[in-house]
């Protein structure tokens, strides 16, 4: 049995069962309705992440559990400069002030500790941490000249006002051995400020010029909880508003800021697109339909949109807002197949004839267009697999709307008046065929030069919303704190921390040797390994058997000359002949390093994972790679994940993408046009506007300076099924010797989509944006090329 037969038996069948028909509708749509009841709509870009097991899913899965990306960075900026201590003291109370349920109180080991109090905890991390390099430093220090001008520059600074504070510290360090710590400290300096500031509470730091003051929060909150992120913030700008000084403003910098951003811009979007889609498809029904019959046509939109959302619904656990955004498009989309049955059944001369004619064409144009969309399934990005289910499942519930159920509600009446503007388009929209196929080849050889050119942007912010307080904001912390959340992290893995520990430290001393100068964030020089703690410990002791005995005459000597008491010293000589201590991470948390630990440690229960920051630059990248080639260890042990390297690879992965999905659709649409046809002019003829369209999207970004990102694969998509459908009708119509009805429904089909992209230009979300702009330079071709093109490459026109 034909396609024809089997759609005009179903016909009669339903003609004489309205009301079967209505309830069976009734209950499909109070199905979709219920799944709707509980829908949650996610508002984030979660969802264009890859979730497969590839490298570069595994490094974004990476990034999303460094918890310096996930921490509430609060800036106080002091604006007249006169009292920064009341800024250290309102961060301070930030800090405190911000506990239970929205977050992590602050731990009581980090109560704030004297700066003297601090010196000598620090000091007390010199026997596990000393390297090879520092016992030679100390060598030095040790020789009788350098301990008299140590000895003259400690009576100075007793001498001088800080004297107070630095005596005790003196008394146990005369030699200035804390340089040594000082530096190792350094390497945990994220922000950019001095040491010392790291010590004034856990979480919250001063920048070396006194004028800013950064706090560190975490959240129990998921960044990609746009409700509670949204009550998170607001708890901490009343808390803000309560410490904040008269003379300072605040920043907040998080992953939460920019959810909450891009939730609010996608629910303003989703309003405006959807309006505005809806109107100009209800404009263009007046225009060109004007029937109250039409109205079930008009209906068509607003039913497949809701199939497509109850679809995604069922199989998922939340449907993104992008998706739902892209509803404008499935609108103009889905009213194409109700258009061409109302233009046939009210040509007549029955609706089961007309529907004979039409049911083949609009059959392969669905295939066609859920066959290209399917490719999507293949993709890594569930955002991308969510968009075909949403588009396949709406055009197929618009496919069946059209054919079973709105003839049934039709009736033919022999002939559609023809507008007067739409005749006249007709008259003015005929080419010579040597015309035609210049302008075609134009086009095609222009796409071809274009291609080339062509930017793709891998970069995840260019498909997130940054409102302009925001980028401010960014740019007053880089400013003043250095541009730690754009650095390149090194995770050293192993079953356990100390193993850990053992492979960030041989990947710090790599670097250290191959980047001097570079600033390097690390925990290998305070917390090495237990191996590496053991052989400083000796090497500690080893040292000072060698030259207490003889570093006690020197100082004695010099400091009766120098007028010290006797005593003076003591506490120096308990220290060096103490028995050394290994470092924990007990004593760094005593210290107000537990901040930074949390943010450089990851503990699991079979894994752990240590983090080393490097700047994310060229330099890096190639260092990183060469030691992966040649084999070298600390890098076999380690992961690089860079920003800018993702940014690279996903670019890298786009254009190959792209390439191979289109080359996989095209051979897809050429089979099925094959398959219709099976004539090679008719193939050419039915292809052409999907040609013509992909050839101008290519040409619109090449002048436009439009760069191709994540969901240009979806507008390429909408460009070949769409082109394909208009060719296949126009074909129809020329083979068939049909009237112009099948070319007013392709141009009023045109014309709905348009409507659909041309609304999502108007959304202020860069993701919608892109794909309405993207698709518009595309769509309006590929409708122009099938009107007035394909009818050109016949021999003799038939205006009939």
């Amino acid at each position: 049995m034909s396609i024809q037969n089997l759609v005009s038996r179903l016909f009669e069948f339903l003609a004489h069962r309205k009301l079967l028909l209505l309830l069976a509708l009734a209950a499909c749509l109070s199905f979709a309705f219920i799944t709707l009841k509980n829908l949650s709509v996610s508002e984030d870009i979660s969802t264009m992440l890859p979730d497969d097991s590839s490298r570069t899913a595994e490094d974004f899965r990476k990034l999303s559990s460094a918890q310096l990306l996930s921490r509430i960075f609060v800036i106080l900026e002091d604006q007249d400069g006169k009292a920064p201590d009341s800024l250290v003291q309102a961060g301070v109370n930030i800090r405190s002030e911000a506990g239970a349920p929205w977050f992590e109180p602050m731990p009581s080991s980090s109560d704030k500790m004297a700066p003297s109090e601090a010196m000598q905890h620090l000091m007390h991390l010199m026997p596990a941490t000393v390297s090879v390099q520092d016992l030679d430093r100390m060598e030095k220090k040790v020789e009788p000249d350098a301990v008299r001008q140590s000895l003259e520059q400690a009576r100075e600074d007793l001498a001088g006002l800080q004297g107070i504070g630095l005596k005790k510290v003196i008394r146990m360090d005369p030699l200035k051995l804390r340089t040594i710590v000082l530096e190792k400290l350094g390497f945990l300096d994220m922000f950019g400020n001095d040491a010392g500031a790291v010590l004034e509470s856990s979480g919250v730091y001063q920048s070396a010029d006194r004028k800013s003051v950064l706090v560190s929060l975490e959240s129990p909150v998921d960044m990609t909880d746009a409700r509670g992120s949204r009550e998170m913030l607001r708890q901490l700008e009343e808390i803000i508003s309560k410490q904040l000084p008269d003379h300072a403003r605040a920043h907040i910098i998080s992953g939460h800021s920019y959810t909450v951003a891009n939730a609010d811009t996608i629910q303003k979007d989703l309003v405006v697109v959807l309006a505005v889609s809806a109107l100009g498809i209800l404009i263009l029904y007046l225009g060109f339909v004007r029937t109250w019959r039409g109205l079930m046509v008009y209906a068509i939109p607003f039913a497949s949109l809701l199939a497509g959302i109850a679809a995604v619904a069922v199989t998922s656990s939340a449907v993104s807002g992008i998706t739902i955004g892209f509803g404008a498009v499935l609108m103009g989309l889905s009213v194409d197949y109700g258009l061409h049955v109302y233009y046939a059944v009210q040509s007549g001369p029955t609706a089961v004839k007309a529907l004979t004619r039409v049911c083949r064409p609009i059959l392969f144009c669905w295939l066609t267009t859920c066959g290209v969309f399917s490719m999507l399934f293949l993709s890594s990005l569930p955002g991308q697999r969510q968009l075909a289910l949403f588009t396949i499942s709406g055009l197929s519930a618009a496919m069946l709307l059209a054919l079973m159920v709105l003839p049934v509600f039709l009736s033919a009446s022999g002939s559609v008046p023809q507008r007067k503007l739409f005749a006249a388009f007709r008259r003015q929209s005929y080419v010579g065929k040597w015309t035609a196929v210049t302008v075609f080849l134009g086009l095609v050889l222009s796409a071809a030069l274009c291609w080339p050119g062509i930017s793709f942007d891998g970069r995840l912010q260019a498909l997130n919303k940054v409102p302009e307080e925001l980028a401010e904001a960014e740019q007053a912390v880089t400013e003043s704190w250095g541009d730690v959340r754009g650095m390149a992290m090194i995770f050293s893995e192993g079953d356990d921390l100390d193993m850990s520990l053992k492979n960030a430290d041989n990947l710090f001393r790599h670097l250290s040797a191959e980047l001097p100068g570079e600033a390097i964030i690390s925990l290998a020089p305070l917390l090495p390994p237990e191996s590496r703690q053991q052989e400083a410990m000796e090497g500690w002791q080893k040292f000072w058997s060698e030259h207490q005995t003889k570093l006690k005459e020197i100082i004695d000597r010099e400091s009766r000359d120098l007028g010290f008491s006797a005593e003076a010293f003591d506490p120096f000589f308990d220290f060096i002949a103490a028995v050394p201590q290994p470092v924990t991470q007990k004593e760094l948390h005593v210290l107000g390093l537990g901040d930074a630990m949390d943010m450089l440690v990851y503990t699991e229960e079979n894994s752990s994972r240590v983090v080393t920051m490097v700047p994310d630059n060229p330099e890096v990248h190639a260092l990183f790679a060469s030691g992966v080639d040649s084999g070298v260890q600390p890098f076999q042990d380690a992961r690089l994940v860079s920003q800018e390297l993702l940014s690279q690879d996903i670019a890298a992965d786009l254009r190959k993408d792209i390439t191979g999905f289109l080359v996989a659709a095209g051979v897809f649409v050429l089979a099925l046009a094959a398959l219709l046809f099976r004539d090679l002019r008719r193939v050419f003829q039915a292809l052409l506007p999907a040609v013509a369209g992909l050839s101008s999207l290519i040409i619109g970004a090449a002048l436009l300076g439009l760069e191709f990102n994540l969901f240009s694969i979806a507008a390429m998509f909408l460009v070949l099924g769409l082109g394909v459908d208009y060719g296949i009708f126009m074909t129809l119509r020329i083979t068939c010797r049909e009237n112009a009805v099948t070319e007013r429904a392709v141009l009023v089909s045109g014309l709905t989509t348009l409507a659909g992209f041309g609304a999502l230009t108007l959304a202020d979300h860069p993701a919608l944006y892109s794909i309405g702009v993207t698709i518009l330079t595309g769509i309006g071709p590929a409708m122009l090329a099938a009107i007035i093109l394909v009818p050109a490459l016949e021999k003799k026109h038939h205006h009939g």
